[in-house]
């Protein structure tokens, strides 16, 4: 794995960072970065709130759309500047049923890196 990787994991209910850096720190992290548009700031928000209310890692980009109040291709643009910053890495699978998912995993690194 590549150092720029080594900082991503996946998050969810049972994380030990959850109490302090996610739910306290997280919005002023991601607010800090100045380089993000407020459509993939909101789209980042809309992920991590899937992730940490439900535990699903896999919200589809229609479900996005519909929690945030943007388009579909807004969602896609921010997706993209996400990754592309470092924020969220995209995994593709095949779930039980053989269907291609997206699983959105959130970088712990860059929200420690943040807190401050």
């Amino acid at each position: 794995m590549s150092d720029d990787k080594k900082g991503v994991e996946p998050v969810g209910s049972s994380d030990k960072f959850q109490e302090g850096v996610l739910f306290d720190k997280f919005p002023r992290a991601i607010s800090k970065d100045r380089q993000l548009s407020a459509g993939a700031k909101l789209t980042f928000l809309a992920i991590y709130a899937v992730r940490t209310s439900w535990g699903r890692v896999d919200p589809s980009r229609q479900e996005l759309a519909e929690r945030t109040g943007q388009s579909v291709r807004t969602i896609q643009r921010g997706l993209n500047e996400l990754e592309a910053a470092g924020w969220i890495q995209k995994r593709r699978y095949k779930n039980n049923r053989g269907t291609l998912r997206t699983s959105f995993i959130i970088a712990k690194k860059k929200l420690l890196a943040n807190q401050q």
